[in-house]
């Protein structure tokens, strides 16, 4: 990005997902079985989140870029019990799922330092970026913890409550018709924060071909990309957390439009068929998100001198 340039981007993204089980004892859980004399029993979950982000960056000049974003976050978690014929079922156990319905928070902020630039007399360009998550995501406390009242369990968490590195990678090769791109990035906690949460050590990578379509449509972008992220289980005061964890392929197809030279439009729609969760984590198939993104022109402008 060129010096005094400053680049606004407005995101949203989608994510829904349905998880439908049938409890038996004592497979259920030994434990609660042994005390109360359960009904076998069907778990209805839904879990739908949505996700607003905000991003300023501005060009330092030499390659140089500083990046600061915050989200904003709607987690939605419903669980509804019936019997196998159907019929309502109220049942006579607490859930660590804690509190039904939506809850709405801002996510980590990040502030990010990027540099980029092109290899001299080849098509190769390259980014690398460093900065921080910052704690100014929502957290609550140990929904694990058994002397915490089961209207009190919160398990989703907003953010990390830590200062956490981060880092990214990217190239491209060539743009025009076509291109190859690829970009890794990693977020790194490093200690848990007030209340004995440690947040998840995330990697992730993706790989794609882009093509710039020809006239009239040569300000459409397309990509076709193959996502890969592994993320290991949060901790709890030093013990792995239930259901955190796990590996996801995904694929993306996505566009960038350019309607003007200083206004854009995007899209994305994310398939992940591979899924590996830890525990009875929710498996979401599809997301969705759009985007929009303008640039304004911070530099002095040049004076007309009059003759």
């Amino acid at each position: 990005m060129d010096a005094g340039r400053l680049r606004l981007d407005l995101s949203f993204q989608g994510t829904w997902a349905e998880d439908r089980r049938v409890l038996r004892c004592p497979e259920f859980s030994p434990s609660v079985c042994a005390d109360i004399d359960l009904p076998d029993h069907v778990r209805r979950s839904t879990f739908a989140a949505l996700r607003w982000q905000g991003t300023a960056s501005i060009g330092l000049g030499k390659g140089f870029s500083i990046a600061a974003s915050l989200p904003l976050v709607l987690k939605s978690f419903d669980v509804a019990h019936s019997r196998l014929d159907g019929s309502a079922y109220d049942v006579p156990y607490s859930l660590l799922s804690g509190v039904s319905g939506p809850i709405v928070g801002l996510g980590d902020a990040t502030v990010m330092a990027r540099l980029s630039g092109r290899v001299p007399n080849t098509p190769l360009q390259l980014q690398v970026g460093l900065g921080a998550a910052l704690p100014t995501g929502r957290t609550s406390p140990d929904p694990f913890d058994p002397s915490l009242p089961a209207s009190q369990r919160q398990p989703r968490q907003f953010g990390n409550g830590t200062v956490d590195p981060q880092v990214e990678l990217g190239l491209v090769v060539g743009t025009r018709p076509f291109g190859f791109v690829a970009q890794g990035t990693t977020r790194i906690p490093l200690y848990a924060n007030e209340h004995g949460y440690r947040g998840q050590w995330t990697l992730g990578g993706s790989a794609g071909l882009l093509t710039t379509l020809p006239e009239p449509l040569r300000s459409l972008v397309l990509l076709l990309m193959v996502d890969a992220s592994h993320t290991s289980p949060a901790l709890w005061h030093g013990e792995a957390s239930e259901n955190s964890g796990g590996d996801q392929i995904a694929l993306r197809l996505a566009f960038e439009w350019a309607a003007t030279d200083t206004f854009s439009l995007r899209g994305q729609l994310v398939a992940s068929p591979l899924q590996e969760l830890e525990g009875e984590q929710f498996a979401a198939p599809i997301s969705l998100g759009f985007g929009a993104s303008g640039i304004i022109d911070l530099r002095p402008k040049a004076k007309r001198h009059g003759h």
